[in-house]
């Protein structure tokens, strides 16, 4: 199969293999469909409904005061270092 790719996603591909991540442009494209497909099927399992309900808890909640730097680590399960928390 050959395919032809606008220059945008072929320079996408290429800071990818500049990264050290992949190995190849091949590679990081391959890694790209497997992801693509995954985030197919998380869509087709979704509830629409519960998607709705979350988003509207969501904007419910208001603003946080974290910031995109603060919640990644929250997420991964990390410990915040924050100024006058004891456990740093």
């Amino acid at each position: 199969m050959q395919i032809t790719l606008p220059p945008e996603v072929e320079a996408m591909l290429h800071r990818q293999v500049a990264s050290g991540r992949y190995s190849s442009p091949t590679q990081a494209l391959i890694q790209a469909i497997y992801l693509l497909d995954d985030l197919d099927d998380c869509w087709q399992q979704a509830d629409p409904e519960k998607l709705r309900q979350l988003v509207q808890e969501g904007w419910d909640s208001g603003l946080s005061p974290k910031t995109v730097k603060d919640a990644f680590p929250e997420l991964r399960g990390e410990t915040i270092a924050s100024p006058g928390n004891p456990s740093d």
